[in-house]
């Protein structure tokens, strides 16, 4: 590794948006990849559709008769979503969740995918408000 290369730095929105305890729930990198690449008009649309999406998907959570096909669906859903936005701390979430579908015994799961939903809007409501 050459120590005379250029170190890379993050982009300073992103690190103004993002504190050290949204980069556990935010891949750091994905903000600037995709700011980049999208005009910001394009960039504040999609986390603001994020952001709704993850929204409309809380009070499944309140509801405690569902199935776990639904559940199932949900989980993939998200994983998806989460996955698209550098959400890793939901994607990990969901991903636990789907892996222990079969063995019935999945409350601290589902406890921490709500969390992590929770969090997670939370974090990117974080970011767009920054953003404008």
């Amino acid at each position: 590794m050459d120590k005379h290369a250029p170190k890379s730095v993050s982009s300073p929105t992103l690190e103004h948006a993002a504190p050290t305890r949204q980069f556990s729930i935010m891949d750091p990198h994905w903000l600037a990849q995709h700011s980049a690449s999208m005009d910001p008009v394009s960039t504040q649309q999609a986390l603001t559709l994020f952001i709704a999406e993850l929204t409309s998907y809380q009070p499944f959570f309140e509801n405690t008769h569902y199935t776990t096909t639904e559940l199932r669906a949900l989980c993939l859903i998200l994983k998806g979503s989460a996955d698209s936005f550098g959400a890793y701390r939901l994607h990990a979430a969901a991903t636990q969740v789907h892996a222990h579908l079969d063995s019935g015994h999945l409350h601290s799961e589902i406890l921490q995918l709500k969390e992590a939903l929770r969090e997670t809007i939370k974090c990117y409501k974080s970011v767009v408000e920054v953003r404008t």
